[in-house]
């Protein structure tokens, strides 16, 4: 008989040395991007773009940087939830893949880009550099908030938010195409978290019917934990670089081949530094908070979760990384031992995730605001 670890509940506060305390400061990451986006400024390599385009550009980084804290925690959870690896080579392991999965979206940059802002936005209206600004701005300010207090929400959905939100506060209502909300955004809201718990379930009960060993389960869960980190971040990169790259397009500034290389460079450096500097106060929440699985459990949540990421656009299924992940963690965590799941928890996570899209939102709004007062 498998032997299930019980829940002990921890303090809702993290126990973090003081340089760690440091980096978890809301600004620390906004200043970390900002420094090396300067440094790419002086030695040339974003030659020929304005003092406004690079501040887009550090916005974005720094984007790039929160949704490292906040995302690498899903690929790793479940190593550590199952005590198959510690925090810390879990956490160095989720970013060496997630550098590794930034590095392969090259390829597929301009497909992802072309496609991510073009169907939110009607095409009837022109997006200015402001508003890239406080798009940038607003996603990467809420994700922020949400991985100093360790909650685990969608980059995408809170770069939804703003651009949903400063679109309307600058060409009305008529300037978002509402009907692809509901499959962009509620869809994945509603669908992704269920899909994965219940996927979960019935994956435990397979694994557990055919009595796949112990040390097999283990070796097989630091691959689909790694094939989450690299699949993810193949799908977060190039939507972070289209942020990034509206800006020099709305100023009809034309990217040299050199500054194309560095603004790829920034957002995955920044990614990187992201998931080691910030990753491991939500991964702690998501690992040991939410519920405790043993190593067949880890295995069935990291494996639904990449099979379901890797393979939902050509599915046509509206998963969200975030919910997918979060919910093949507690499908486990439930088949295991109901009693052992911290409910107070998973109605905090899902409360992030609802007040996601208005929060970004709002912050996005203050800052196309403000800017519009200044110019």
């Amino acid at each position: 008989m498998e032997q299930v670890n019980h829940v002990v509940l921890e303090p809702s506060q993290e126990t973090l040395a003081p340089g760690q305390k440091l980096l978890v400061n809301p600004l620390s990451g906004l200043v970390i991007t900002a420094v090396i986006t300067l440094i790419l400024y002086v030695v040339g390599s974003l030659h020929g773009l304005s003092a406004t385009s690079v501040i887009c550009l550090a916005l974005s980084a720094w984007l790039a940087f929160e949704n490292g804290g906040n995302d690498v925690s899903k690929g790793i959870a479940p190593l550590v939830s199952s005590k198959i690896a510690g925090e810390k080579t879990a956490l160095v392991f989720g970013t060496v893949i997630t550098f590794i999965g930034s590095w392969a979206s090259l390829t597929i940059a301009k497909k992802v880009m072309s496609l991510f802002t073009s169907g939110i936005i009607s095409p009837d209206y022109q997006i200015s550099v402001g508003m890239v600004l406080a798009i940038a701005g607003g996603a990467a300010a809420w994700v922020c908030i949400a991985t100093r207090f360790s909650m685990p929400v969608s980059t995408t959905h809170a770069l939804i938010g703003a651009i949903v939100a400063v679109g309307v506060f600058e060409f009305g209502v008529s300037g978002v195409l509402w009907s692809n909300i509901g499959m962009k955004v509620v869809g994945p809201l509603l669908f992704s978290p269920v899909v994965g718990l219940i996927a979960t379930f019935v994956i435990v009960s397979i694994i557990r019917f055919i009595k796949i060993p112990d040390g097999f389960s283990r070796i097989s869960t630091w691959f689909t934990c790694g094939g989450i980190c690299f699949v993810r971040s193949v799908n977060d990169t190039p939507k972070i670089v289209a942020i990034a790259s509206l800006a020099t397009l709305s100023m009809g500034e034309k990217h040299s081949y050199g500054s194309i290389n560095a603004t790829f460079l920034l957002i995955l450096t920044s990614m990187a530094l992201g998931s080691i500097l910030k990753g491991l106060p939500v991964t702690k929440l998501l690992a040991k908070k939410v519920t405790k699985i043993n190593n067949n459990g880890s295995l069935a949540s990291s494996l639904t979760s990449v099979i379901l990421i890797a393979n939902a656009s050509g599915w046509g299924l509206p998963v969200s990384t975030t919910h997918v992940s979060t919910g093949s963690i507690l499908g486990a965590g439930i088949q295991q031992d109901r009693k052992g799941v911290n409910w107070k928890v998973v109605r905090d996570i899902g409360l992030s995730w609802v007040i996601t899209l208005p929060s970004a939102g709002i912050i996005g709004i203050v800052i196309i605001y403000l800017y519009n007062m200044i110019y």
